[in-house]
């Protein structure tokens, strides 16, 4: 039924309060630009029915947009002047207000005011006019309601299943927090595939980003960048579920804000201005209700990093593109070139992910733009967070050795655990072998087998090794034979074969 989805779009204006003096412009005034028409969510697809204004200096509104009976109408209607001013409303309660409207029937009442530590704006049904309203335009036909799953409407939070998360297995529209493959465009279904498989996709957003640093999970290689784009966008298409909010953002209203706002909403779609019109990008945040998180070890991710006068285009760990942020429009064209190039350099031509994170002095109008170019460019997974910190910097922008030890085989009476423990406790030194060689042969990888033998004693009394280059072996066998092991059980040796993968 269409009165249980309440559209809510986020506008980032001038400001908030209501001027009698002077007509209200149209909201794509106020909204950044794209060129694109691609870029562009399709018309068929409804505009969120609430307005959440975005104020620049950081104040929020909420309003309800103005109903049509059809999707172009709505959006037709979205570009007349608005009729109200905006409810003033805090950036704590806006997200349980978004849920509460895109689960209910209500409208917010434009009298009411919410400040921080207070609830939701006084609500009403769709179609009931308050004292001062233009008068409703004719209720739409719906078939009849057998009354089942009623949820809403009383101005109550709601309450998901299993928790504000919701259950992933649920025939409830709210409440999942998987990706669903409604869409009809087989070449974006595979692209989410691919990157379920290459752990892109995948971590469940719970109360915040699940950012899994991969030198947590291998103490050889703790300087390994850590991926930090919680937002998940991903291409939509008539098919999809509707989205919570439309945000639209002044076009110099500073973006890092405005990334978190799209965090807090966890479903919503930015508004944008093509040919003097208020449309949407067909990229929605949050809709998949899964976050990005780091690939498995030895795999890079591609990263746009937007900065006050530059981008930054980098298959992460390795040497970065930059692409000079001039006084007119992002260069779409060098933004498709680098993020082409980069992906070219990955192992796997399904992956269709980039992150996007911004500086604190990027504005919106950058971001939409450079979101925009990624579309065209052919991503389907636009993942948006904050510019890492200098720590984290520091680890981008080149290549970064790293080794990963396999499974031990071995015969005797020594613990695998307490075999595998002592090997690494080592690899620091046996990086170091690699390193070394790098100097030399900076595009040397593979694979290192080890042989060696533990005496009665712990001592290991051979050592020996071959692979990747013979001064690399060489030395990795000499750091073996000098680890001190506990001593085998039943008093006899063990023989054991260690493998060690080197990527550069």
């Amino acid at each position: 039924m269409r009165g249980r989805s309440i559209v809510v779009a986020v506008v980032v204006v001038a400001g908030c309060g209501r001027s009698s003096e002077k007509p209200r412009p149209p909201l794509a005034s106020q909204a950044p630009t794209v060129a694109d028409a691609k870029a562009l969510l399709d018309e068929s697809v409804a505009p969120p029915r609430v307005l959440v204004i975005v104020a620049a200096d950081g104040s929020l509104g909420v309003a309800d947009a103005p109903e049509a009976p059809t999707a172009v109408a709505q959006w037709a209607a979205l570009d007349q002047p608005p009729r109200r001013a905006p409810v003033a409303i805090d950036r704590q309660a806006l997200p349980d207000l978004v849920r509460e409207a895109a689960a209910s029937n209500t409208k917010i009442e434009p009298s009411a005011k919410l400040v921080a530590g207070g609830g939701a704006p006084p609500t009403r049904p769709i179609g009931v006019a308050a004292e001062s309203d233009d008068p409703p335009p004719p209720p739409e036909e719906d078939p009849e309601d057998d009354g089942a799953d009623e949820s809403g409407g009383t101005g109550t939070w709601v309450m998901l299943e299993e928790g504000k998360m919701g259950k992933k297995h649920t025939d409830r529209t709210e409440g999942r927090y998987e990706m669903e493959f409604a869409g009809s465009d087989p070449e974006f279904a595979a692209a989410i595939r691919a990157a379920r498989r290459a752990g892109i996709l995948g971590a469940r957003r719970d109360g915040g980003a699940d950012l899994t640093s991969a030198a947590a999970i291998d103490n050889a290689n703790p300087d390994l960048p850590v991926r930090a784009a919680p937002v998940v966008g991903t291409a939509r298409d008539p098919h999809d579920r509707p989205a919570r909010a439309l945000v639209i953002a002044a076009p110099t209203a500073k973006a890092a804000p405005v990334v978190d706002l799209l965090a807090a909403i966890d479903g919503a779609v930015l508004a944008v201005a093509s040919q003097g019109r208020l449309r949407a990008l067909r990229i929605g945040f949050g809709l998949a209700r899964e976050v990005a998180t780091i690939p498995p070890l030895g795999r890079p991710w591609i990263e746009v990093r937007v900065g006050a006068s530059e981008l930054t285009v980098e298959a992460v760990p390795s040497p970065a593109s930059t692409i000079p942020l001039a006084a007119g429009a992002v260069d779409a064209t060098a933004v498709a070139t680098a993020y082409l190039a980069a992906r070219l350099s990955l192992d796997d031509a399904a992956r269709r992910d980039v992150d996007v994170l911004v500086g604190p002095d990027a504005d919106v109008q950058r971001l939409v733009e450079v979101v925009a170019a990624l579309d065209g460019a052919g991503a389907r997974i636009v993942s948006l967070g904050h510019m890492p910190p200098a720590a984290e910097l520091a680890k981008r922008g080149k290549r970064i050795p790293r080794v990963f030890i396999g499974q031990p085989q071995s015969v005797g009476g020594l613990d695998k655990q307490l075999l595998r423990d002592r090997v690494k406790a080592e690899l620091p030194k046996v990086k170091a072998c690699y390193e070394q060689a790098l100097a030399v042969h900076p595009e040397l990888a593979g694979t290192v087998q080890t042989q060696f033998f533990i005496s009665p004693n712990g001592v290991v009394a051979a050592s020996n090794a071959s692979g990747v280059a013979a001064d690399v072996a060489t030395c990795v066998a000499a750091v073996i034979r000098a680890i001190e092991f506990p001593k085998p059980a039943g008093g006899g040796g063990v023989q054991v074969n260690y493998p060690f993968t080197f990527r550069n």
